[in-house]
């Protein structure tokens, strides 16, 4: 296992290595990888993939993969967090434009009997 003495760090190491987050998901090679994206007002994500995924004359289509870093065990309150980023893009979808979202949390761990 890999330890990080931040989630900075974490971030660090993902963000100059983009190829590696966009191999991993399998997403589109033209994907591009954001750091650090306000999603006024649910909060910020670390990281934000987004790429085209179709194009014609009246409707866009997205997929957003958000990766949100934890140097914690993964709690309740993260999958709330990504709950919040996903109310962001769903306000976005319209008649022309569909985002397909996913969000992907990383921590120290998975949920150990968490009971927050």
């Amino acid at each position: 296992m890999i330890s990080f003495d931040t989630e900075k760090c974490f971030e660090d190491l993902l963000f100059s290595n983009k190829e590696l987050i966009i191999n991993s998901l399998e997403l589109p090679p033209e994907t591009q990888v954001l750091r650090q994206v306000s999603l006024h007002p649910y909060g910020i994500c670390d990281l934000l993939c987004m790429s085209v995924l179709d194009i014609n004359e009246k409707i866009k289509f997205i997929k957003i993969d958000l990766i949100e870093l934890k140097n914690t065990s993964l709690k309740s309150e993260h999958l709330i967090q990504c709950a919040r980023y996903k109310t962001f893009f769903d306000n976005l979808s319209d008649e022309n434009l569909h985002v397909e979202f996913s969000c992907h949390l990383i921590g120290m761990a998975t949920f150990k009997n968490d009971q927050s």
